[in-house]
C-alpha cells in the first residue's frame, strides 16, 4: 500500500517543479518580484529521497526559488545601470498617417484649382494602460487606441475601411487600424531567442472631434475599467467603459460638463480613501477651471476658478502629490500654486473663485511649461513628523528646476484659511540646495520644456521642443544622457515598470525605449530607423 502511495507523491512532485519553472519562464513584461514566501516548505515531516542519489524536494524548490531571485537582483541591478549610462534598445510601431475618409483642401501652386489630398494624423499622447504591458495612444484625428507591446523591431498599422449597420437602414464607414504585410523583425537576429511577436492594436475608437490632449484611466468598484478623455479646444471630458474582452465594443458612459470652457491640461486619478481606490478624478483647463470629480458616478465634487486681481489665471500644466492629497498648478504667469485637496472639498459649495491656496511662489519668468512631482525631498529627513516633497518645473527658455516642498499643519484662525503651509526651497535664485541641484541646462535656449517624468531618486527625464529628451542626475545637475530625433510635438514620456519608456514625437510613429537590455545587447544595438 506505502509503495504506490510513494510513486503518487513523488509525481506530484514532479509536476509541482514542472509548474513553478513554467510559472518563472512566463513572466515576460511583468513585474518582476522576489519569490520568497511565495512557497512555503511543508516538506519538513517526510524523510526520504527520489532515487539513491535524489534531493530533498524542499532543497530542489529553495534552490530554484534562489536563482529566480539572483537573476530578478541581477537584472534591477543592469536596468538601474542601463538608466544610468543611457544603454536601451529600441523598438516601435506605426500608425497610418492618412486618413481616407477625411481630406484637406491644397490650393495648387501653378494654377488656381484646388486639389484634396487625405488628411494627415499624427499621434498626440501617449498613456499608461491599466492592462499590464499596454499602452494607450491619443491621435490627432479625435481617435484612440490601445496597443499591446511586442517584441518586433517595427510593426506597420494601415487605415481599412469597414461599414456596419447604424439603423434606420444606414450604413457607417469607418476605418479600422490592421496590420500590414509589412513587419520589421530585429535588425540583429538572435537565434537562440524565440521569435519575435508584433505589437497589436486592440481597441479603437474615436473619442473626440479633435485631437486628443490629455487621458487618464481608472478602475471602478465593480472591477470595470474606464477611461477619461479630453479634446482640443474643448473643456468636455467623455467617460468609457471598457469591456474586459476587446472584442466587446466600448460603452460611452457619459460627458463632464459645464465646468471648464477650454482646453484641458491636465487629467489624473488619485485616492483620498483609507483603501488606497482611485475614487477622485483631477481636471484643470487653460481657462483656471479647476474640478475633482467622483470616478464611480461623475458627479462633480469641487470646482473653481483661480484669479489673480479680479481676473482669471490661465493654468498651464499641474500634476498631482496623492500621498499628502497636494494638488500643484503651474500657471502662464511662471507661479506655482499649491492647494490641499481636504481643505477644496470642505469649502466645497462656498464660491466660484478658488480658496487661498497652501503655497504660491514664482518659478520662471514667462510661464511655466510643465511641472512633475518627483517624490520625496532630502530636507528635514532627520526631524521625526518632517519631510519634504520633490517637485519639477520647466519653463519657456528650456530651463528645468527643481524645488523642495516643505509642508506644515496650520491652527486655522477661519473657515477659508488652508490648514497646510507649503514653503519652497530655495528661497531666493542665488541660494543653493545642500544634497540636489537646482537648474538643469541642456535643451536649446527659448525651447519649451514639454514634458517631465520621475524615473526614481536618482533621475529624471525632461522633454523640449527642440526635439530632445534628456535624462538627469537630480544630485550633481549632471545630464546622464540625450535622446535625439523628435519633432517639436514630442509631448508624452510613458514610463512602463520602470524598464521602458514610450513616447511620442515622431508624427505617427510611437517609440519603445527598452532598458531591459543586457551588456551584449546593447553593444551590438542598433537605432530605429523610420
Amino acid at each position: 500500500v506505502l509503495m504506490p502511495t510513494m510513486m503518487l507523491f513523488a509525481v506530484f512532485l514532479v509536476a509541482l517543479a514542472c509548474s513553478v519553472d513554467g510559472f518563472v519562464k512566463s513572466r515576460t513584461f511583468q513585474s518582476r518580484m522576489p519569490f520568497s514566501g511565495l512557497f512555503d516548505n511543508h516538506f519538513d515531516d517526510f524523510d526520504f529521497v527520489i532515487g539513491e542519489q535524489g534531493s530533498a524536494p524542499s532543497d530542489l524548490l529553495q534552490e530554484r526559488m534562489r536563482q529566480v531571485q539572483e537573476e530578478d537582483v541581477r537584472k534591477d541591478k543592469q536596468i538601474a545601470k542601463n538608466w544610468k549610462t543611457g544603454n536601451w534598445k529600441v523598438r516601435g510601431f506605426s500608425l497610418d498617417k492618412h486618413d481616407p475618409t477625411a481630406s484637406t483642401k491644397l490650393e495648387a501652386r501653378d494654377d488656381d484649382t484646388v486639389r484634396e489630398e487625405p488628411k494627415t494624423v499624427h499621434v498626440s499622447k501617449v498613456h499608461e494602460s491599466l492592462t499590464p504591458n499596454q499602452v494607450v495612444v491619443g491621435r490627432t484625428d479625435g481617435s484612440v487606441c490601445f496597443v499591446t507591446l511586442g517584441s518586433s523591431y517595427l510593426s506597420h498599422f494601415v487605415n481599412k475601411l469597414s461599414a456596419r449597420e447604424t439603423g434606420n437602414a444606414t450604413v457607417a464607414i469607418a476605418n479600422e487600424l490592421v496590420p500590414s504585410d509589412i513587419m520589421m523583425g530585429s535588425p540583429v537576429p538572435d537565434r537562440e531567442k524565440p521569435p519575435d511577436t508584433p505589437f497589436q492594436v486592440e481597441r479603437q475608437f474615436v473619442a473626440h472631434d479633435t485631437a486628443i490632449v490629455a487621458l487618464a484611466t481608472a478602475e471602478t468598484t465593480n472591477h470595470e475599467q474606464l477611461l477619461f478623455s479630453a479634446g482640443k479646444s474643448s473643456g468636455d471630458l467623455h467617460v468609457w467603459a471598457l469591456p474586459e474582452e476587446p472584442e466587446n465594443k466600448e460603452i460611452p458612459l457619459r460627458t463632464l460638463s459645464d465646468v471648464h470652457s477650454d482646453t484641458v491640461v491636465a487629467l489624473t486619478t488619485l485616492s483620498l480613501s483609507s483603501g488606497g481606490e482611485e475614487n477622485l478624478l483631477f481636471s484643470a483647463s487653460v481657462d483656471g477651471s479647476l474640478a475633482l470629480w467622483d470616478v464611480q458616478t461623475g458627479d462633480l465634487v469641487y470646482k473653481c476658478q483661480m484669479v489673480k486681481d479680479k481676473e482669471p489665471c490661465s493654468i498651464s500644466c499641474a500634476d498631482v502629490d496623492s500621498s499628502k492629497s497636494i494638488i500643484y498648478l503651474g500657471l502662464t504667469s511662471g507661479h506655482v500654486v499649491g492647494y490641499n485637496i481636504k481643505d477644496m472639498i470642505e469649502c466645497a459649495g462656498e464660491g466660484e473663485n478658488c480658496p487661498v491656496p497652501s503655497g504660491r511662489f514664482l518659478a520662471h519668468e514667462g510661464g511655466i511649461t510643465a511641472l512633475k512631482f518627483a517624490g520625496k525631498g532630502t530636507l528635514g529627513r532627520s526631524k521625526p513628523g518632517a519631510s519634504t516633497s520633490t517637485l519639477l518645473t520647466g519653463g519657456p527658455d528650456g530651463v528645468v528646476k527643481q524645488w523642495e516642498i516643505m509642508s506644515r499643519k496650520l491652527e486655522s484662525a477661519s473657515a477659508d484659511a488652508p490648514s497646510l503651509k507649503l514653503e519652497h526651497w530655495p528661497r531666493i535664485t542665488n541660494q543653493r540646495m545642500q544634497k540636489r541641484a537646482h537648474l538643469f541646462k541642456g535643451h536649446a535656449e527659448d525651447e519649451p520644456i514639454t514634458a517631465l517624468a520621475s524615473v526614481d531618486g536618482s533621475k529624471f527625464l525632461s522633454a523640449a521642443s527642440d526635439g530632445t529628451i534628456r535624462a538627469w542626475s537630480p544630485s550633481s545637475g549632471e545630464e546622464l544622457f540625450r535622446m535625439d530625433g523628435f519633432t517639436d510635438e514630442l509631448s508624452s514620456l510613458c514610463l512602463l515598470e520602470g524598464m521602458y519608456l514610450i513616447t511620442d514625437g515622431m508624427e505617427n510613429l510611437v517609440c519603445v525605449h527598452d532598458f531591459d537590455v543586457d551588456e551584449t545587447e546593447y553593444q551590438d544595438g542598433y537605432e530605429l530607423e523610420w
